[in-house]
């Protein structure tokens, strides 16, 4: 009980400090009745496209847990080819670059709708839809696999990189989003169920594809509704040097999140068995000889 009222403290810490930033989200009440009217004949779309893994996990324990936080248990850790495409899109708002993804993800322009109005303009920093873009990729909704982080995560791993095409408006408006935010250098944590060991060696490099949702707070992936404290479990303690600290846009304001960029290299300095179940992997990034993610800038 003194751990999770310890979580909860510093859980409404981050909250609070989110908060003191906030600022309306619309320069007036005509702005938000023409989004409203651009999104009120929105409707669940019968096709739906599942992503490929997102339900394939023959664990029970795991294909339960759905949270972006525990995703980074899909990155094969392949080579491919660079994310590129984007950057010579336009620039368009949040709700025009994923109009032609209603068939593929249900409820995405109505959750997009929902993130924009809930989005905040932060002071010399992001736009409304660069703000909601971040928001749309950190709110899940059921069914459980049509969350849009998961279909996006799916399409950047994908050796195939025609899969990337129907997303690249979005990732060139959420990329430019994140490039604008100031990159973290810090310690943070990312995890999954059962032993990833054997896949991550002492000195492996490697890359992840997809963007990886990770918490300052070891203890917040201990929560039930996440790991967990029983079971055998992989944390992973990460050195990163380009992460972007996304609470005061995500849609849950009291996770302390810190996201790390598609195509992200890594190298894997340490391991350690606690004999608890819990098997620390400790992860450096690292920067790449050649650059396998463009800046959203043309």
């Amino acid at each position: 009980f003194a751990e999770q009222e310890e979580i909860e403290k510093k859980l409404k810490e981050v909250e609070k400090l989110c908060s003191s930033i906030m600022m309306k989200p619309y320069s007036d009440e005509n702005d938000a009745k023409k989004m409203s009217e651009g999104f009120s004949d929105d409707q669940t779309k019968d096709k739906i496209i599942p992503p490929v893994n997102a339900t394939s996990n023959n664990n029970t324990e795991i294909s339960k847990l759905n949270s972006r936080f525990l995703d980074i248990r899909n990155e094969h850790q392949d080579m491919l080819l660079p994310i590129e495409g984007y950057e010579d899109m336009p620039l368009l708002p949040l709700e025009n670059t994923v109009e032609h993804l209603e068939n593929i993800i249900s409820n995405i322009r109505r959750n997009a709708w929902i993130a924009k109005e809930r989005s905040i303009v932060v002071t010399n920093e992001l736009t409304q839809d660069e703000s909601a873009a971040i928001q749309l990729y950190t709110m899940e909704w059921k069914p459980d696999n049509q969350s849009f982080y998961i279909h996006i995560n799916t399409a950047l791993r994908e050796a195939n990189r025609d899969k990337l095409t129907p997303f690249l408006s979005y990732l060139k408006l959420v990329l430019t989003a994140l490039w604008k935010l100031p990159s973290i250098k810090t310690t943070v944590w990312g995890g999954v169920k059962g032993d990833l060991s054997a896949q991550y060696p002492i000195g492996k490099e490697f890359i992840w594809w997809g963007f990886s949702s990770c918490t300052r707070l070891r203890k917040f992936l201990e929560q039930d509704k996440f790991l967990g404290t029983a079971g055998v479990r992989t944390l992973f303690r990460i050195e990163c040097e380009t992460g972007k600290s996304i609470c005061a846009h995500s849609y849950y304001k009291t996770e302390d999140e810190i996201l790390l960029l598609p195509a992200t290299r890594m190298r894997v300095i340490s391991q350690m068995d606690s004999n608890n179940g819990v098997i620390v992997i400790q992860l450096k990034e690292i920067k790449s000889p050649f650059p396998l993610l463009q800046s959203p800038f043309n």
